[in-house]
């Protein structure tokens, strides 16, 4: 009796050792989740939130006219992981530059929409002859096998030469934007994709994702020699990325679906309404014409390149 008990204190201890051994794949990355309220709350300091016909709630940042998604205050690091990564230098950076998607109203200017997987950066890519090009993916644009046949709007794009790929002043050595038509039909899509989370588990919330990638490392390195890539950390709360000589640390909280997006709200919103932006006179010229191009324009753009 007293072999059977001592046996069977063994096998508890050894069953109790191997529940606590055994990874919880439930648990989010880096044990920190959150819902589209966190995205209205952390973000409305820097910025208006906006009632937007189409995508319900947008975000627009307080910045200056010359803004644009993953061009301003910012750069790309390579990390383990081989993909390339925005590191945004705004405190608000780590989620309208890895969740949800950015579009340009002709009006409003840039606006960004929440979304539930974080990403690298959500752009399309392009490259040829010594120029790397990255552009917003708007919403509703799924990412998979056909993603190659879309072409944001040349408005859209940033291009840099390939040399400065890896500098973290990479903001000083942009082709002026007016030269985008032309450097456009000098280069042509990167079609380098991945799919599904990586690192162990649930680097997307857990979701089996599309995501672009940007060029490959040998490709970048014939212009800027050896690459050493960063890890990418978790960090514990919202702010700006923290960057490092080998790491960088970003805040990257899974998103949760299972909570009703509709009873989430930002406690001051916005409609709206471009006459009301048009009489302030918010364009760049203060004679309160759009922005930027109008909708047809920007589908005009699409559908010839």
């Amino acid at each position: 009796m007293k072999r059977f008990i001592n046996s069977l204190g063994i096998g508890l201890m050894l069953a109790f050792a191997m529940l606590l051994s055994k990874p919880v794949d439930a648990q989010p990355r880096g044990g920190v989740s959150i819902n589209f309220q966190t995205f209205y709350d952390e973000l409305s300091p820097y910025g208006e939130w906006i009632d937007y016909p189409e995508y319900g709630y947008t975000w627009r940042p307080r910045v200056g006219s010359d803004f644009r998604p993953y061009s301003s205050n910012g750069s790309w690091a390579y990390t383990a992981d081989n993909d390339w990564m925005w590191n945004s230098g705004y405190d608000w950076g780590w989620a309208p530059f890895h969740y949800g998607r950015w579009f340009q109203d002709p009006y409003y200017g840039w606006l960004w929409v929440p979304g539930y997987e974080w990403s690298p950066a959500w752009v399309s890519w392009r490259g040829g002859g010594d120029y790397y090009g990255w552009a917003p993916i708007r919403p509703g644009i799924s990412i998979n096998i056909g993603f190659g046949g879309y072409n944001p709007p040349y408005d859209y794009w940033t291009f840099a030469p390939c040399r400065y790929m890896t500098s973290i002043h990479i903001g000083r050595y942009f082709y002026p934007y007016r030269n985008n038509v032309t450097i456009f039909n000098r280069t042509t899509i990167i079609n380098n994709y991945n799919y599904g989370p990586r690192g162990g588990g649930n680097y997307r919330g857990g979701r089996n994702t599309y995501y672009t990638n940007g060029p490959r490392r040998g490709d970048v390195e014939r212009y800027t020699g050896r690459i050493n890539a960063v890890t990418v950390r978790n960090s514990e709360r919202p702010g700006r990325a923290t960057v490092s000589r080998n790491a960088v640390s970003v805040y990257r909280p899974s998103v949760s679906r299972s909570d009703n997006r509709s009873t989430y709200a930002p406690r001051d919103v916005q409609r709206y309404d471009r006459n009301s932006v048009a009489s302030r006179g918010t364009d760049r010229s203060g004679e309160g014409q759009p922005m930027f191009a109008t909708p047809r324009e920007i589908m005009t753009q699409e559908i010839t390149g």
